[in-house]
């Protein structure tokens, strides 16, 4: 509902102050004038009507009256200016007040809220609501808000009063004006009244002849007037006017404009229907060809996408995972196969978050591209990314659509989608976790089970090469860690020389150094992939995605099959709980599985990536002081749980790097942890043994005397 333009006469009675600023500033209590005092004293008036119920300082009213060469007495004045407003509004107060109209503050003065009624909020209230029915196509309704915006105005705004922040707000009110005037002339156009837009863009244009954008109007109401030569005439007076005044020639639109009108184009014909119906967008990008497995996923999102009590369906829904898990292809999978029971249409967009080269879309882009797609004009999309989510909500009330977002960079690019109205859903994909969204249900991809990995590669690679050598086939799965990227590009290798053989390939993955290498096609690779979550981590502004990033290149050191905090630690030669915070953040950047309760392991491929990362980022001195680190650690902690397990056994001496060894509060804790440590200490072992620097290999050999006990 519109504000009225002017307050009924029971409303009268409850606005203590009417005041008008779209004109010759004044003010009404009721039916009677109030004498607002000297210019200056109206200035003040102006400067706290511009922000009704928020303070304005002292140093801002006396800028605003004086700008920098303020007199002395500028403070004392404002006070004055202050007194003589609260006496002219409210008489009843006397001298010491209360006073219920102009309050003071520790900072400044304000007016208080809901106490006056202002021509200025009501023309803003009434371009707001025509800016919403232009986004719904309502061409009928924005003209009348647009007209209601307009019987504001009596006058210059600010009339009478002076001072810089007069000047500025007069001419940033007077530019509104101008616009709502085009806009009225544009939805008489489109409303097919062209004579009418005609008589109002003259005087517009004779107010200001070098707006463009007004004088493009009137040349197109005086051709679909059938005024072709005026049309023509009133191009040509602008650029007459735009050479002299400003030196520069008409703007591409103008231009544009004229040409048409010169060839009597086809589109300038005025619109058969004035409205156009509520689009159905279907921006879903084609379904994947070969689509194979992830069949427990898919039935996680169908039931939340459709329920099957038919309630509305889940409001977010994340697909997240690590690089090249295929995050977007389940995604437009599973949004293809829910997409009947959505018929408000599908959104799509790309947010870029992992797009090596491309800045990511911002919010108020997202939005903008997401109302367009629902047919807003793109003149019509707020700038605020506020005021744009409050669009989108109003357009998508008693919808039932899908947003689909991929490549989300974390939770706070899809941000102003929280809150949508219900029966819409948006289904996001990202590397990064979701779990602190509000009303959001993730669904994680892990890697594929070995049996659809080895079907994926049937369907890439033929069926017949899989079943000539299915020992082969199910080692290829296994070196590609039954991740869908490095599945796709080892299918990709095989067909770019259809005459290798399945065991040459895997030959080749099996070589540490040549696998990240073998698995790529093109621009696409797991490692790149990879490097580009590495990356962002490393060139994040956040001081814990930074030290996680070290903590990746780090934990290329130690080829070990799983590790705790205390290991990080220990290559990183940090505390216990801040190598946790690291790891929790890689696992929140899928980049590392939280495995047992404190403890976590590494993808095969991402593993083979760290180790590509240690050696390149790191030097040979760094690489063996983290390794001396962590093989002590062991080694220290091994002698520990000894001493609880066996008090009178003996150890070979220690003499190697010294670090604080895994607490254990009694000997079930030191056997569980000798236990559940094995593999990674013969794994270390073996790794230090086989360095070529002797303090390095006599940490190992040590580590395998220490551990000879545990063994047998």
């Amino acid at each position: 509902m519109s504000v009225p333009d002017q307050p009924s006469a029971r409303d009268a009675a409850s606005l203590v102050v009417r005041l008008q600023l779209l004109g010759p500033v004044a003010a009404w209590r009721g039916d009677l004038a109030v004498d607002l005092g000297p210019p200056l004293q109206r200035a003040v008036l102006c400067l706290l009507a511009a922000q009704p119920g928020q303070v304005v300082a002292k140093d801002r009213l006396i800028a605003g009256l004086w700008g920098g060469g303020h007199p002395k007495t500028a403070e004392q004045s404002v006070y004055t200016y202050i007194a003589g407003l609260r006496g002219a509004l409210e008489p009843e107060a006397g001298r010491r007040g209360p006073y219920g109209l102009v309050l003071s503050s520790a900072r400044g003065y304000l007016l208080a809220a809901g106490a006056y009624d202002i021509d200025a909020g009501r023309f803003d209230h009434h371009l707001g609501r025509a800016r919403h029915h232009a986004a719904e196509n309502d061409p009928q309704a924005r003209l009348g808000e647009l007209e209601a915006a307009l019987r504001q105005w009596t006058g210059p705004a600010l009339g009478g009063v002076p001072g810089p922040f007069a000047h500025a707000e007069r001419e940033r009110l007077e530019g509104l004006r101008l616009t709502a005037r085009e806009d009225q002339a544009d939805t008489l156009l489109c409303l097919g009244r062209p004579q009418e837009a005609v008589e109002l863009l003259t005087a517009l244009v004779g107010d200001d002849p070098l707006r463009e954008r007004a004088r493009e109007l009137l040349m197109l109401a005086l051709y679909r007037c059938g005024r072709q030569a005026e049309a023509l005439a009133a191009y040509h007076e602008g650029r007459r006017l735009l050479a002299e005044h400003l030196g520069v020639d008409p703007g591409e639109s103008l231009q544009r404009c004229h040409e048409l009108i010169l060839r009597a184009d086809p589109s300038l014909a005025p619109p058969r229907d004035t409205v156009r119906p509520p689009t159905i967008p279907r921006q879903l990008p084609r379904d994947i060809r070969v689509f194979v497995g992830r069949a427990e996923e898919l039935a996680r999102l169908r039931s939340l996408l459709v329920p099957p009590d038919g309630s509305a369906p889940q409001a977010i829904v994340a697909v997240t995972g690590t690089a090249g898990a295929g995050k977007s292809a389940v995604a437009v999978h599973a949004a293809h196969a829910v997409r009947d029971h959505f018929p408000g249409g599908q959104l799509y967009a790309n947010l870029l978050g992992a797009t090596p080269g491309v800045q990511r879309l911002r919010p108020i882009d997202l939005l903008g591209r997401l109302l367009r797609g629902l047919g807003v004009h793109p003149e019509a999309v707020p700038a605020e990314p506020d005021e744009a989510a409050a669009m989108l909500r109003t357009r998508l009330q008693g919808r039932r659509l899908l947003i689909v977002l991929d490549d989300a960079a974390g939770p706070d690019q899809v941000r102003p989608l929280l809150g949508l109205p219900a029966g819409n859903a948006v289904l996001v994909t990202s590397r990064e976790s979701f779990a602190i969204v509000d009303d959001c249900v993730a669904v994680p991809l892990g890697t594929m089970p070995h049996a659809e990995a080895v079907a994926m590669l049937a369907e890439l690679v033929g069926a017949e090469r899989v079943a000539a050598d299915p020992r082969a086939a199910a080692e290829l799965a296994n070196l590609c860690g039954g991740l869908p990227l490095a599945l796709r590009l080892a299918a990709a290798r095989l067909a770019e020389n259809r005459h290798a053989s399945l065991k040459d390939l895997n030959a080749r993955l099996r070589d540490r150094r040549r696998a990240l290498h073998e698995l790529e096609s093109g621009d696409v690779a797991v490692s790149a992939s990879l490097r580009l979550s590495h990356d962002l981590l490393s060139g994040s502004p956040r001081e814990l995605d930074v030290a996680a990033a070290r903590a990746l290149r780090h934990l290329g050191v130690l080829h070990i099959p799983d590790a705790t905090a205390e290991v990080v630690a220990a290559l990183l030669d940090v505390p216990a709980p801040d190598a946790e915070r690291y790891v929790d953040r890689l696992a929140r950047a899928h980049l590392a599985e939280r495995h047992e309760s404190g403890r976590f392991r590494l993808h095969d491929l991402v593993r083979l990536f760290a180790i590509e990362l240690a050696e390149r980022h790191l030097t040979d001195e760094e690489r063996r002081d983290a390794l001396l680190r962590a093989v002590g650690l062991y080694g220290l902690t091994i002698r520990h749980a000894m001493t609880l397990v066996d008090a009178n056994r003996v150890h070979p001496p220690y003499d190697f790097v010294e670090r604080e060894p895994v607490a254990f509060a009694e000997e079930a804790d030191a056997f569980g942890w000798l236990e559940r440590e094995r593999p990674n200490i013969l794994a270390a072992a073996a790794q230090a043994m086989s360095v070529a620097d002797p303090s390095v290999a006599r940490a190992g050999a040590y580590l395998t005397f220490t551990f000879y006990w545990p063994l047998v």
